[in-house]
Order: C-alpha cells, then sequence, then structure tokens
C-alpha cells in the first residue's frame, strides 16, 4: 500500500541512479487529497538509495502544477525490487492509469536529456551531490586500486596462460601431426590390404562363377539334348505307329474291295465264258485264242509303258521330294543366321509342301481318271466281244443244226478241247488283269505312302525349325540330336527307297516275264541311277549335317565365352566400384576429421579473441568511469535546418527530435558487442540492385555538428542500412554530411554469418552512431514494391545499381 508523504515535492536522484521510469499514456482526472477535481499524470520511478531500490508513485497536477508523491509504507520497504515495482503500478491502475516504460537504453547524454523531460524527477542538491561524489570517488579509488590489481593478476595469469597454451598447441601440433602421418600410413597400408584382399575375393569368385556357369551350362545342354532326343524319338516312334496303322487299315479295304471286285469279274468271266464255250466252234478257238494273245501282248505293252510313265512319275516325285529336302535344309541354315530367312523359307516350304500335296492329288486324280477309263475300256471290249460272241453264236446254232447229226462226236471234242483253252485263256487273262490291277493298287499305295513320308518329313523339317528357333542357346548339343534325327530321316528315306526299289524289281520282274529286254535294261538303269542318288542324297545329308553341328557348336562356345567374358567384366567393374567407394569414404572420413580440427581450433581462437575485446572494452570503459563526467561531449539543442523524419506526436519524448552538436574528433571502434566499423572509402554510397534486397533500415531524428576524417566541423546525419549480396546480409553504416554532401561510409570488419551475429552487428551500428550524438529510429519500408521503392527513394546514402 502506498502513502502520500507531503514532506516530499519532487522525486531526488541523479541520472545513474534512476533504474526504471513508467508514465501513464494520458492524463485523466481524479480528485486527489484536499485538491479539487482536475487532469493529472502518473508515474512510476525506481530510484536506487543508499545500495537500494526504492519506488516512488507521483502524480502531476495539470491544474495546480503540483506534484503528490507517495511511498511505499514502513513495513513494505524490506520487500524486494520487483514485488514493489508490481505494487506501485498496480496502485496506479487503481486510480485509473494506464502505465507504460519509458526506453531509458540510450546513452549518458541522451539519458540525461530524457530524465530532465520528466517532471517529477530532480538532480540531487549540491551538498548532496558532492557527499555523493566524494563517496563515489572514494568507492572508485578504492574499486580502481582493486581493479588494477587485478589487472595486473590477471595479465600475469595471462601470460602464463598464454604461455601454456602455446606450450599445449605446439604440443598438440606435433601429435597431431604424428597422429595424421600414422593415420595415413595405416590407411594407405589398410586399403593396399583390401585391395589385395578385394582383387583375391573377385578372382576367386570369378573362377567360381565360370565354374558354375560352365557346369550349369553343360547340365543344361545335356539336359535338353536328352529331353530333344526322347521327344523325336516318341514323335517318331507315334508317327510310324500311326502310319503303319493306317496304312494296314488301308490295304485291308483295298485288298477286300480288289476280292470282291475280282470275284465278281470272275463270276462274270465264267458265265460268258460258259455261254462261249457252248456257241464257239472249234475253228473259232486258234482264233480266239491268237487275238486273246495278241490283246495279253497289248495290255502286256501298255502296262509296260504304264509301268515306265509310272517309273518317271516316281522318279519326278523322288527329285520334288529331293528338291524339298534340300530346301527344308537350307532353310535350317538360313534359320541360324536370320529369323527373317526362317520365316521366308518356312512360307516356301509350305508353298512347296501345299504344291507337293496338290501334285500328289492331281497324280492320284489322273491315275483314278486312268483305272477309270481303263475300266470303261475294258467294259466295252466286253460288251463287243459279248455282241459278237452272242451273233456267232446264232450263226454257230444255225450251223450246228445243219452239222448236228455228223459231226456230233467231233464238235464234242472239240468243245472239250476248246473249254480246255478258254479255261486256261480266260485263267490267263484274268491273272493279267489282277496282276494289272494289283499293280495299279500298289503303285497307288506307293504314291500315298511316299506322299505321306513327304509330310512326316515336312512336319520333321518343322518341327526343327521350330526347335531351332526357340532352342538356340542350346544349339550346340541339340546339333547331334538334329544330326541323329536327320540320319534317322536318311535311312528312313533308303529304307522306304530300298522297298520301293524292292517293289520296282518285283514289278520289273513280272514285265520281264511278258515284256521284252526293254524292260529289263530299263530295270538296271533305274536300280543304277536309284543307288546312285541314295549314295549322293546320303553323303549330302551327312555333310551338311556334320556342316551344321559344328556351325552350332562353335556359336554356343563363342556365346558362352562371350557370356563368361561379359559376366567377369561386370564383376570386376562392381568391385572397382566397390573399392573406389570405400576408398572415397575412408577419404571423406578423414576429410572431415580435418575440418572438424580445424573448426576447433578456428572457434578456440575465436573465443579467445572475443574474450580479449570484451577485456578490452571491460578496459575502456573501467578507463571512461574514471575520467568522469567532464569528458563528456557536450550536447546542444538547435534547430534542424533540414526536413527531418515524421515525428509521432503520441511520443513523450518527440522533442527530442533536434540537432546536436559534436565538437571532438571521432574513432572507428564499437565497444557493444565487439564490432568494429572501418571507413571504406571505395565507395561513395551504398549500393543495391533491387528494392526487395535493402532488408532492413535506420535513421537518425536528430543532426549532429562534427568534424570526422579531416573534414571540417558541419552537420552530420546517420544512416544504418542492412543489405542483401549474394543471398548474405551486410550491415554498412553511413553519415551523410550535409554541407558538402559527401558520404562516409562504414563497414564492419567481418560481416555477419548468422541471424544473431547481424542482430548483434546492428546493435553494434546503433552504439557506433549513439557516440557521435546521433538518435536513431527505424525507416518503415512498406509492404508492397511501390511503398518500398518510395521509402528508399527518400534516402541519400542508397544508389541503386
Amino acid at each position: 500500500m502506498f502513502t502520500l508523504d507531503t514532506s516530499l515535492s519532487f522525486i531526488e536522484a541523479a541520472e545513474s541512479d534512476v533504474v526504471e521510469v513508467y508514465q501513464s499514456t494520458a492524463a485523466i482526472a481524479i480528485t486527489p487529497e484536499n485538491l479539487q477535481n482536475q487532469p493529472c499524470d502518473a508515474y512510476v520511478c525506481a530510484v536506487k538509495e543508499n545500495g537500494a531500490v526504492r519506488v516512488y508513485v507521483a502524480l502531476s497536477l495539470k491544474n495546480s502544477r503540483k506534484t503528490r508523491i507517495y511511498t511505499p509504507e514502513a513495513s513494505e520497504e524490506p520487500a524486494d525490487y520487483q514485488r514493489q515495482l508490481d505494487k506501485a503500478l498496480d496502485y496506479a491502475k487503481s486510480l485509473g492509469f494506464v502505465m507504460e516504460r519509458v526506453n531509458l537504453n540510450y546513452s549518458v547524454a541522451l539519458r540525461e536529456v530524457v530524465l530532465r523531460g520528466i517532471r517529477v524527477l530532480r538532480p540531487v542538491s549540491a551538498p548532496r551531490l558532492a557527499a555523493k561524489q566524494r563517496a563515489e570517488a572514494e568507492k572508485a579509488a578504492a574499486q580502481q586500486a582493486e581493479t588494477d590489481r587485478r589487472a595486473a593478476e590477471e595479465t600475469m595469469m595471462k601470460a602464463e596462460e598464454e604461455r601454456l597454451n602455446a606450450e599445449k598447441a605446439a604440443r598438440i601440433k606435433a601429435e597431431e601431426e604424428r597422429r595424421a602421418a600414422e593415420e595415413a600410413v595405416r590407411i594407405k597400408a589398410e586399403q593396399e590390404r583390401i585391395a589385395a584382399e578385394e582383387a583375391a575375393r573377385i578372382k576367386a569368385e570369378q573362377e567360381r562363377l565360370a565354374a558354375e556357369e560352365a557346369a550349369r551350362i553343360r547340365a543344361e545342354q545335356e539336359r535338353l539334348a536328352a529331353e530333344e532326343a526322347a521327344r523325336i524319338k516318341a514323335e517318331q516312334e507315334r508317327i510310324v505307329a500311326e502310319e503303319a496303322a493306317r496304312i494296314k487299315a488301308e490295304q485291308e479295304r483295298l485288298a477286300a474291295e480288289q476280292a470282291a471286285r475280282i470275284k465278281a469279274e470272275e463270276e462274270r468271266r465264267a458265265a460268258m465264258a460258259a455261254a462261249a464255250m457252248k456257241a464257239e466252234e472249234a475253228m473259232r478257238a486258234a482264233e480266239i485264242a491268237s487275238e486273246e494273245r495278241m490283246e495279253a501282248e497289248r495290255i502286256a505293252a501298255e502296262k509296260v509303258a504304264f509301268i515306265k510313265q509310272l517309273n518317271e512319275k516316281t522318279a519326278g516325285e523322288r527329285r520334288a521330294a529331293e528338291e524339298l529336302i534340300a530346301k527344308l535344309v537350307e532353310a535350317e541354315r538360313c534359320a541360324a543366321e536370320t529369323v527373317a530367312e526362317q520365316r521366308d523359307m518356312a512360307e516356301r516350304t509350305k508353298a512347296d509342301r501345299i504344291a507337293a500335296e496338290k501334285a500328289v492329288a492331281e497324280m492320284a486324280e489322273e491315275e483314278r481318271i486312268a483305272a477309270e477309263k481303263a475300266m470303261a475300256a475294258q467294259q466295252a471290249e466286253q460288251a463287243a466281244t459279248a455282241e459278237r460272241l452272242a451273233a456267232e453264236e446264232v450263226a454257230r446254232i444255225k450251223t450246228e443244226a445243219e452239222k448236228i447229226a455228223v459231226a456230233k462226236a467231233v464238235e464234242e471234242k472239240a468243245a472239250a478241247e476248246k473249254a480246255k483253252a478258254n479255261r486256261i485263256a480266260g485263267e490267263e487273262v484274268a491273272a493279267l488283269i489282277a496282276e494289272v490291277e494289283k499293280g495299279s493298287a500298289e503303285k497307288y499305295t506307293e504314291a500315298q505312302n511316299a506322299e505321306k513320308a513327304a509330310v512326316a518329313e515336312r512336319l520333321a523339317a518343322e518341327e526343327l525349325l521350330r526347335f531351332k528357333e526357340e532352342e538356340l542357346r542350346a544349339a550346340a548339343e541339340s546339333a547331334e540330336a538334329e544330326q541323329a534325327a536327320i540320319e534317322q530321316m536318311v535311312s528312313e528315306k533308303i529304307n522306304a527307297e530300298n522297298a520301293a526299289t524292292e517293289k520296282a524289281k518285283t514289278e520289273r520282274a513280272v514285265a520281264e516275264s511278258m515284256a521284252s529286254e526293254k524292260a529289263a535294261k530299263l530295270k538296271a538303269t533305274e536300280e543304277r541311277r536309284a543307288e546312285d542318288e541314295t549314295a549322293k542324297e546320303k553323303a549330302d545329308a551327312e555333310r551338311l549335317a556334320a556342316e551344321e553341328a559344328a556351325k552350332a557348336k562353335a556359336e554356343a562356345e563363342r556365346l558362352e565365352a562371350e557370356k563368361a567374358k561379359i559376366e567377369a567384366e561386370r564383376l570386376a567393374a562392381e568391385e572397382a566400384a566397390k573399392v573406389k567407394a570405400e576408398a572415397k569414404r575412408l577419404e571423406a572420413k578423414a576429410e572431415a576429421e580435418r575440418i572438424a580440427s580445424e573448426k576447433a581450433a578456428g572457434e578456440k581462437a575465436e573465443a579467445e579473441r572475443i574474450a580479449a575485446g570484451k577485456a578490452e572494452e571491460q578496459r575502456i570503459a573501467a578507463a571512461k568511469a574514471a575520467a568522469g563526467p567532464e569528458k563528456t561531449a557536450a550536447v546542444t539543442a538547435t534547430a534542424s535546418p533540414e526536413p527531418g523524419p515524421t515525428v509521432n506526436h503520441d511520443d513523450p519524448f518527440a522533442f527530442l527530435g533536434q540537432e546536436a552538436g559534436w565538437s571532438a574528433g571521432f574513432g572507428g571502434r564499437s565497444s557493444g558487442n565487439g564490432t568494429e566499423f572501418i571507413l571504406d572509402r571505395s565507395r561513395k554510397w551504398i549500393e543495391f540492385s533491387t528494392v526487395e534486397d535493402v532488408i532492413a533500415l535506420q535513421q537518425s531524428i536528430n543532426l549532429a555538428r562534427a568534424a570526422l576524417e579531416g573534414n571540417v566541423n558541419q552537420n552530420c546525419k546517420g544512416y544504418i542500412c542492412t543489405v542483401s549480396e549474394g543471398g548474405n546480409a551486410h550491415i554498412y553504416v553511413a553519415i551523410l554530411l550535409t554541407d558538402s554532401k559527401k558520404v562516409l561510409v562504414y563497414a564492419p570488419g567481418k560481416q555477419p554469418g548468422s541471424p544473431d551475429a547481424c542482430a548483434n552487428a546492428t546493435d553494434d551500428a546503433v552504439h557506433f552512431l549513439e557516440l557521435i550524438g546521433f538518435m536513431m529510429d527505424t525507416v518503415k519500408l512498406g509492404a508492397d514494391k511501390e511503398s518500398r521503392a518510395a521509402a528508399i527513394g527518400k534516402i541519400p546514402v542508397l544508389h541503386q545499381n
């Protein structure tokens, strides 16, 4: 609780003893004790007295121009300073005032100016001030003596510490160099060992992989060859069994049909022969026999011609089949070279197969038509013979009626002989016809068998092509199976040709018994040609199979060697990449350790430099304190000769917007956070690229009169600019000499590298300008580009490049 102290009309305190000051934001009307209602301003002041802080509440009455001072009760005096301050603020708020803190963070001169503007505060009276100054002088002398003693001790300790640090640094450096050398040797030895081990491991791994790959390829090739051989064998057995069953069924059907036809023909011929035997005369028997022999010879000649034509057609079909096989072999060879040629050759093979099937069908059709024509001619001949026999029978009956009596015995004898001759001739004709029909049936069956063999060969060739196309990687081993299949196919073809040759021999034997020596010559020529062609085909097939197998084996070996080489190169590249990555990792680790060591040394040096700077600042501050306030630069308030920035009239310190005079020289070091500002004579102004590069801007709200850097004494205006250069914030201090229009640009010895360092440098720049006598204020740059450009355009020390 605060009570009115009537013995006090103001608060008496030295400028350095004022700790904090609060004032009301506006005057309000209240009714103080024994006074009329009137507007008042409220103040809360914390002042040092006898080593303790005492808090006062003061009311400044505007109408009566009196001051009411309130002090805390005696029982509350021992309380701490912060508690008293909070109670004082609460008391002022209870009266209706809104309090705000007065900023006292200025230089000594500015602080005195601000405190003099507070009417409830008065400087200490002369006697009290003299006593206080004497006490402070004595205290300062004692402190100075103590400081000098401590400084001497610190100097000795610092010298000793520097010596120890130098010895330690030398020892650490030698140790680090020794360790670095040992580490370099160890790393090099380790790298060489790792490289040797890695090379040995790579070589062993490559050998193992090569062996495993070779074994796998060999096993795979053997498996594929066995599977392919088994498949080909099973397929051949199935085709042979199906063909045998079909041929057998076809033969049985043809045999049944032939037997039925022969039986019907024999019955018909027997009936005709019986009728002829009863009606034919003995004298016609020889003629009939002669005619029948001539007919038999004609039929035999036709048969020989037919056999010759059939042999020629068979030879043409065989040549076509040989050509087809040659084309298929060529297709296989081309298939190993290119897939496109395989397709074309397969299509040509398909076209040839269709043409062969069509030729076989046409041949079968021609044979069927020829058989039908022969059958029709035979039937017509038989009908003509029957008509002739019927007419002769009528004539014979008439003659027989006349001679029946005298020639009955002779007729019976002749009839018996004729019957015998007719029976023999009929049997010979029937046998001859049966033989011809049997030969035709056998030729038809042979043609069908040849066609089926060609189809089987074509299917085998197509299967071989598909196998070639799908199993090219296993060509080396599968070539043997293919060669076996080709040899088996050639063997089957030779067997079929041998069977056909044997059949032709049988037919030629029958033709030789009924024809002339021409058939024998034809037989010998045919046998010789068949043997030559068979031997040639076999030799060609074996040669082509050997060449294909050699090519396939060579291609497989080449592919295997290329694959092993590629795999070895890949493994070597991978291992080399691993070794290189490990070496880079070790180098990066060593570099990181070196950088960390250098960083630690730099941080240590920086800490020592900062400590030395702080010690220097403390020494300067102590020297200034010992020099006393009489050497402080005098500040005089005059009217500003040029328009200043806009002044906020709600600010209680707006009256401070006046110029000040500075009559002493100027130094270039700040005593805040240790940032040293040095004149940059190469700069005529502060440059920036875009308005966005200007981050922050401060200018003085007053003018200071000073003679700076060899220039005459004149009015000056101060500026602090934070500009973005290369993505980093740089701090510059500029002083405009208003008379000569010259700009002095100061830059810190080292630009800040972090936000905290930038804030510290900005505080040092403010302190730097306050020492000259400037009072700094922030310039509002605006939110948009236009307002920002307008604000920057008013600053004469900024220049856009």
